[in-house]
């Protein structure tokens, strides 16, 4: 019986371990989200706070254009600064820990895209791991007239994920 209670003991204790040490938290957010959220301030607001970020501050921009400058924030690893200035451009810059390089490639992954002959799989052969300052990425797409891009690039420990729509 001493034996059993042993076994099973060392069993719980492996099993709760085994699968709590050493892993990161889940974000469930994509750039899909990330790119309507340009948009729908609301719809950000509400991805952002259902994952487990924290509204840090939110100033309105009063110069020659109104605007609202809001920073989110994620345990310390994961920060969002969101700049809406709806009479020129919105921006959404992702600063994401290296810690959580799965979330740098989802957000990379699930960038929308327009297949064409010439380019039709230009996503997926982007490696988050050999990003740098000089390997930097963009990805944009144009929609009736209206532009959407994310330039990513990574600094020692972020990655950086500068989401930005405009008019021509």
């Amino acid at each position: 019986m001493k034996i059993k209670f042993i076994i099973i003991v060392f069993a719980v204790s492996l099993f709760y371990a085994g699968t709590a040490y050493g892993q990161t938290d889940f974000i469930a957010l994509t750039s899909s989200q990330i790119l309507k959220g340009l948009n729908d301030k609301d719809y950000l607001n509400t991805v952002l706070t259902n994952n487990g970020f924290a509204l840090v501050k939110n100033w309105k921009i009063r110069k020659s254009k109104s605007g609202e400058y809001n920073y989110w924030e994620y345990k310390s690893m994961i920060f969002l600064d969101i700049i809406y200035s709806p009479a020129q451009e919105n921006y959404i810059i992702v600063r994401i820990h290296k810690d959580y390089a799965d979330l740098s490639e989802r957000l990379v992954q699930t960038f929308p895209h327009k297949s064409t002959q010439e380019l039709d799989d230009h996503i997926d052969h982007i490696n988050i791991n050999h990003i740098n300052k000089e390997t930097a990425y963009s990805l944009k797409y144009s929609k009736e007239g209206q532009y959407t891009g994310v330039d990513i690039w990574f600094d020692d420990p972020f990655y950086f994920f500068q989401y930005t729509n405009w008019k021509e």
